[in-house]
């Protein structure tokens, strides 16, 4: 009786998942304008014509924390791509930079007192993870992840074609005049 009681739970979880994504993906980056830990002000303005890769996380998140490796291999490998990696989180400047950082590499440009950003993302599960085109728009949404040793590398091997698809794009509009 618990293994249906669980996979019902599941069927229910998966379906409040797709309709967030149905509702995020395609729809425009919410506008914002905060401070990074490391690399002064973040504006969305700023970041028209790039890729972006938008990840929601906190410090006590095991997931988060997981698959991190794997975020990190990404922001080496796009750089110099016009692909800018940001990292959201609630927790505040302090905690982040005396309690988390010392002891664990995160090479985004990590935006911290971000809990009204949450809301305005629709952020229900963590991670919570956004790729945007140079357009603006979300073209990839989803939210949880697995924890444990796969992690970095199923969130490397989920993003990577993504990113190159929307790089490719991206060249194949220059070279086309749109």
């Amino acid at each position: 009786m618990k293994k249906d009681t669980d996979s019902l739970a599941n069927q229910r979880l998966a379906a409040i998942d797709k309709d967030w994504q149905d509702c995020v993906v395609d729809a425009p980056m919410p506008s914002f304008t905060r401070e990074a830990i490391r690399g002064g002000l973040l504006e969305s303005k700023e970041l028209k014509g790039k890729i972006v890769l938008i990840n929601f996380w906190f410090t006590s998140c095991a997931p988060c924390i997981a698959e991190m490796p794997g975020l990190n291999r990404l922001a080496d490998e796009y750089k110099g791509n016009n692909v800018v990696f940001v990292g959201f989180t609630f927790e505040d400047k302090n905690k982040i930079e005396t309690e988390f950082l010392p002891s664990h590499r995160f090479d985004f440009r990590i935006v911290p007192d971000a809990g009204d950003l949450e809301k305005v993302f629709g952020i229900n599960d963590y991670p919570s993870t956004f790729i945007v085109d140079a357009t603006g728009r979300i073209r990839s949404a989803w939210s949880g992840g697995p924890n444990g040793p796969t992690a970095k590398d199923e969130v490397y091997n989920k993003i990577k074609p993504i990113l190159d698809g929307l790089i490719n794009e991206k060249k194949e509009m220059t070279i086309s005049g749109n």
